[in-house]
């Protein structure tokens, strides 16, 4: 039996965040510098978002692939990239998002807050659904989703499958 999918409410134009109000998305520029940001991933947080460790050089291609229907968006504070997020298109109306944020900055809300800036921005790409993969032994990135809205809709093994409906009331954030 399918899982219902309830919509995703509303929310505000913008999520508050430990950081403050300092925290802007913008796309990951090509071949940008983010050695800070890789410098501050710990091995653990790589593998359970990727599934293996990755070498600081291969890891910008797995952020930001350059392939038609896929947005990269940067979680900024100031100049510090401190979350990577990634949405690609899944299918029709549907749309995949992962992220990262660094392990320094874990728990204030920045996970948070790029899954709300991708939501509008797969809404405006006209979305109606938001799907994410996950690990089953990422239980940081299980507790996320599932606080956001996202039902588990099943998946083989160490992956999960979630997704969220959108709702047509939702504003940019």
């Amino acid at each position: 039996m399918a899982a219902m999918i309830p919509e995703f409410p509303r929310w505000t134009p913008f999520m508050p965040n430990a950081l403050g109000d300092s925290l802007q998305f913008a796309p990951l520029p090509p071949r940008s510098d983010f050695s800070e940001f890789v410098s501050k991933l710990d091995i653990g947080d790589v593998r359970a978002r990727f599934g293996f460790p990755v070498e600081a050089e291969s890891l910008w291609p797995l952020l930001a692939p350059r392939i038609p229907d896929c947005r990269a968006i940067g979680a900024w504070n100031g100049r510090s990239l401190v979350g990577a997020g990634m949405l690609a298109k899944f299918a029709p109306g549907q749309w995949e998002f992962a992220l990262i944020v660094r392990s320094d900055l874990k728990r204030r809300r920045i996970g948070t807050a790029l899954v709300h800036h991708a939501f509008a921005k797969a809404r405006a790409l006209g979305a109606g659904e938001v799907v994410a993969h996950v690990r089953s032994d990422n239980t940081a990135a299980r507790g996320l989703v599932r606080s956001l809205g996202f039902v588990a809709v099943g998946g083989p093994g160490l992956e999960q499958f979630y997704a969220a409906r959108l709702s047509t009331e939702q504003t940019v954030g």
